[in-house]
């Protein structure tokens, strides 16, 4: 898993929880960053293969196809033009890519999501609620498919507004001016168009890059993560001084209120450094986010989670939507069974009272 999904998988999980809940700022793109367009393999779904899974798969013998990973994650399962492709519903259903993402009809070659209109664009999909227009852009509907056709469908997605990547061209949506870059702006201060590496590929593409400490300062991402000074190393804003990470929202609600590095991670981060300041966080009483805690590899970025049930039995997420239970070597809590549903005020008010591991949003649901 790269350090892009690993982060994105923990962001996720946690900023679900919140958001659930309600009146905790979620955390802004520059922390959890967001899923980008889906191609033959998705970066953005949490239980997606590494990005070169499509490409290996591509160069297997006929007989290959149907073993190799991108079918069991993709359901690109059959030989078609030389390359493993997506040619029947049934192969996407069967894979992880329909059960995670929702991404369950097979539509030139890939597997996508489906409709009857174009509000089915809007709603989120599979156990991970991935939403075709917001995660991915697709937001009009053609050929019983979401699809992306225009800078309209563009600018209503996230990336629009973390990346700048405003404007269609070529079948996918790039930064192609300043003008691309004006929400990138004001959430990031990341104002200018130029060419960077901020993506992590090894060769420099068109993007929305910050160039003074005056654009970070106005930025968002200042207040929300403490994101107020012009890196030395790249052209985005990072940490500022602890001061301001703890002024920031990320301190407050998730206990990140000091600059530091993370591992793997070239310019400065607010971080969490101590249980006391996790068990001040909001997070710790919504979500049991009450220890200090280094994330696994290849993350290694020191945050704020729970260490024992203790920490999830006593926060409003088990008592309101059963999130009590906190498996070996996981740092955030998870619905156990029917049990933690049935105990939950989801299942009294809302008669929410069954597990369902495959359910979207939420695993307590009706029967």
């Amino acid at each position: 898993m790269t350090i892009r999904a690993a982060r994105q998988a923990f962001a996720r999980t946690s900023l679900f929880i919140l958001l659930l809940l309600g009146g905790v700022h979620a955390c802004s793109p520059a922390s959890a960053p967001l899923p980008t367009e889906p191609t033959a393999t998705p970066t953005a779904a949490v239980s997606q293969p590494p990005a070169s899974t499509s490409a290996v798969a591509s160069a297997q013998p006929p007989d290959r196809c149907p073993t190799a990973n991108s079918c069991s994650y993709e359901g690109l399962c059959q030989l078609r033009d030389g390359k493993c492709a997506a040619t029947q519903d049934a192969h996407c259903q069967s894979s992880v890519s329909c059960k995670s993402g929702g991404r369950c009809t097979a539509h030139d070659g890939q597997c996508t999501w489906d409709g009857t209109s174009e509000s089915d664009c809007r709603k989120p999909r599979g156990k991970d609620g991935h939403n075709p227009c917001v995660h991915y852009a697709r937001c009009s509907f053609r050929d019983g498919v979401c699809a992306l056709l225009s800078d309209a469908d563009c600018q209503q997605g996230e990336r629009c507004t973390s990346e700048g990547a405003c404007s269609f061209k070529d079948g996918k949506c790039q930064v192609l001016s300043d003008a691309d870059c004006a929400q990138a702006c004001r959430a990031h201060g990341r104002c200018k168009f130029g060419m960077s590496r901020l993506h992590g590929g090894s060769k420099p593409i068109p993007s929305c890059i910050a160039i003074k400490n005056a654009d970070c300062l106005k930025s968002k991402g200042c207040i929300d993560d403490g994101t107020c000074k012009l890196s030395a190393n790249t052209p985005r804003c990072v940490a500022g001084t602890d001061a301001q990470c703890a002024r920031s929202r990320a301190c407050r609600d998730r206990g990140l209120c000091k600059s530091g590095f993370a591992h793997g991670w070239p310019d400065p981060r607010c971080v969490a450094v101590s249980d006391t300041l996790c068990r001040r966080s909001s997070n710790c009483k919504q979500a049991g986010s009450c220890h200090l805690v280094v994330q696994p590899p290849p993350f290694m970025m020191a945050v704020c989670g729970a260490k024992s049930k203790t920490d999830c039995k006593r926060s409003d997420a088990c008592r309101l939507e059963g999130y009590c239970q906190l498996e070996p070597n996981e740092t955030y809590c998870k619905v156990g069974g029917d049990d933690d549903c049935r105990k939950s005020q989801a299942c009294k008010k809302d008669g929410r009272c069954s597990f369902d591991a495959n359910a979207a949003m939420t695993p307590c649901v009706k029967r």
